[in-house]
């Protein structure tokens, strides 16, 4: 769950300059400790080695999230199960440069003499002024371990480990409906994925098929008659706010998506015509190549720690998309990289941060297009730049608007969680960083961008033309629209939605729609560590059509409630400006 290691340095008050430094090793060392006197007197070291997943990763520079002052981590591990005691701990030492998920995880496996797979979940750091209760994040993947190594190791990387009960596997109300293709060359995968995880896989496959004749009814689709029919013969759009509305209520036609996308992202404006968005295109053509130059004339090792994290994080993405599953110097990855790095290297406010290239990604896949994607990415980071900046207090926003939403909703699962010191939210960071992306199967993570992208009006400063969006969006669903407006929850209090999660409420509603259909699961949890693994676990597994739905219903109700106060609040305006008026006037009031 965890991606930019600087927003949690922030959101954590932590610092990086006090990272542990050790001897430098070419092998990972293991030692084995108990809080009891006797056990540590027989303390002894295994030392194993181990072939590294991942290039070794040295950026120069001051900001450079690297390891290279960093030659040494010590771990202090703890495994929770009934075979081993609450004092039972394992110290090691591995070296962060060469140490991969993969290679730690048989590390882990090695000292507590495990059979069955486990999850793993590291501890976020806190001052010692801080009263704020104990923070583990799931430990899943490179990515996160890179993090662990960058914000959690003050005076030990904090770990517990958590083996799977052999004859418990999770309940069967999530199926993935995409069969993800196998992906023969992605290192270390076998020792990523557990037994578990993968029977459950298999087994929910199969009940899929079966799931698939009782399922939620899919929206229609959007189709390119439909698409053509917004347009004159000049080519000019008719009305984007009408466009939105209808492409809310459906999901795009495959075909209409690399046509759409740029409009629905605010790409083009409104009001050209064919031709002028052909010379519109060309200009911006002609600005990207220059911006590519910029980065591309510099001195390599001027902008070593940039490209370098940036290529590892490329190599990474979505490896098992067939698109992003070729070789390392494939035309498609090289446009990933570009796009990535030419953004960051001319954006030094937001710079990169891991997760960008996961919202790259689908862009890449539909436009098939390095500039027209970059353009959009640019579109869909003006709107999440926030989300990425070292102060961090976007998303801190964010976490207590959701908490906010919960309360209203559900109070009773809102208070649950507060009792499991999780009514900071943190566990729903990669939620809310990434809009859902990595939360569906890629096919269905497309389908809820695009929901995400029609549910805001066009950029404008009028707030009357703001409100006037979503009251068309909300009539458009009342005439046409085939979900339910869950009339049980009151949402009043509440902010317009011009304040709610920087203008585009519609994913904190997403995020709420995923914790009322887990809300029996979650209340069955008691610690908040649980809490965060429930969650990592969902990542790629949720069911798009039953969450959009359920989300659906959740905003229209807000947008009703927020409609209502927004007219009631004009009109009491109203009539306090007119007490000056007539007496008549004054007394209708």
């Amino acid at each position: 769950m965890a991606f930019g290691s600087h927003v949690y340095n922030l959101l954590f008050d932590y610092n990086q300059k006090n990272l542990l430094e050790g001897d430098n090793r070419d092998q990972l060392s293991l030692s084995s400790s108990s809080s009891s006197p006797s056990a540590s007197a027989v303390s002894k070291e295994i030392h194993m080695s181990f072939v590294s997943a991942a290039t070794p990763f040295k950026p120069s520079g001051k900001n450079d999230h690297s390891f290279s002052d960093l030659e040494a981590v010590r771990i202090q591990a703890t495994c929770i199960s009934k075979a081993h005691s609450a004092g039972d701990r394992k110290i090691m030492t591995v070296d962060p440069n060469i140490t991969s998920y993969a290679s730690l995880y048989l590390l882990l496996k090695k000292a507590f003499s495990l059979e069955q797979d486990f999850d793993i979940v590291y501890q976020l750091p806190r001052n010692a002024k801080s009263d704020r209760p104990d923070v583990f994040l799931s430990l899943t993947s490179d990515w996160d371990l890179d993090a662990a190594f960058h914000t959690a190791t003050r005076p030990f990387l904090q770990l517990k480990v958590q083996p799977f009960e052999k004859d418990v596997i999770d309940g069967w109300d999530i199926v993935q409906p995409i069969h993800t293709p196998q992906v023969k060359d992605i290192k270390s995968r076998q020792a990523h994925i557990p037994l578990a995880v993968t029977l459950k896989y298999d087994i929910t496959k199969t009940i899929g098929k079966v799931f698939d004749v009782f399922a939620t009814e899919k929206p229609s689709l959007f189709t390119n008659t439909e698409w053509m029919a917004f347009f004159d013969a000049t080519g000019r759009m008719s009305s984007m706010k009408d466009l939105k509305n209808s492409i809310f209520l459906k999901n795009l036609e495959p075909d209409v998506r690399a046509d759409a996308w740029p409009h629905l992202l605010g790409v083009f404006p409104v009001d050209l015509t064919f031709e002028e968005r052909t010379r519109f295109l060309f200009m911006k053509t002609q600005v990207y190549k220059h911006l590519k130059e910029n980065w591309m004339a510099k001195n390599p090792r001027e902008i070593k720690g940039l490209t370098h994290m940036i290529q590892k994080d490329v190599l990474r993405t979505d490896r098992t998309h067939p698109f992003f599953n070729v070789k390392e110097d494939h035309p498609n990855l090289v446009s990933l990289f570009n796009i990535l790095i030419t953004f960051a290297f001319n954006n030094p406010d937001i710079s990169y941060c891991q997760g960008m290239s996961d919202l790259v990604a689908p862009l890449l896949v539909v436009l098939n297009d390095e500039i027209l994607a970059y353009l959009c990415f640019c579109k869909v980071m003006e709107r999440l730049k926030n989300n990425f900046l070292l102060k961090g207090t976007a998303l801190m926003e964010k976490f207590t608007q959701l908490s906010e939403l919960l309360k209203k909703a559900d109070k009773p699962l809102h208070d649950h969680i507060q009792t499991l010191d999780g009514g900071h939210f943190y566990f729903c960071y990669r939620m809310l960083l990434l809009e859902l992306k990595r939360e569906f199967p890629f096919e269905d993570a497309i389908h809820v961008m695009e929901s995400i992208w029609s549910s805001t009006p066009h950029h404008t400063e009028d707030e009357d033309c703001e409100m006037s969006f979503y009251e068309e969006l909300l009539q458009n669903h009342l005439n046409h629209g085939n979900t339910s407006i869950d009339e049980s929850i009151k949402f009043s209090g509440l902010p317009p939605p011009k304040d709610l999660n920087d203008g585009s409420p519609f994913p904190l509603f997403l995020c709420l729609a995923i914790f009322i259909l887990n809300r029996e699961h979650l209340l069955q949890l008691d610690e908040y560590t649980m809490l965060a693994m429930h969650f990592d676990k969902l990542s790629r597994k949720l069911d798009a059509t039953h969450v959009k739905e359920k989300a659906k219903s959740l905003f229209f109700k807000y947008l009703k409630d927020s409609i209502e106060e927004n007219r009631a609040s004009s009109l009491l305006k109203e009539c306090l400006e007119n007490t000056h008026g007539t007496s008549s006037t004054a007394a209708q009031c």
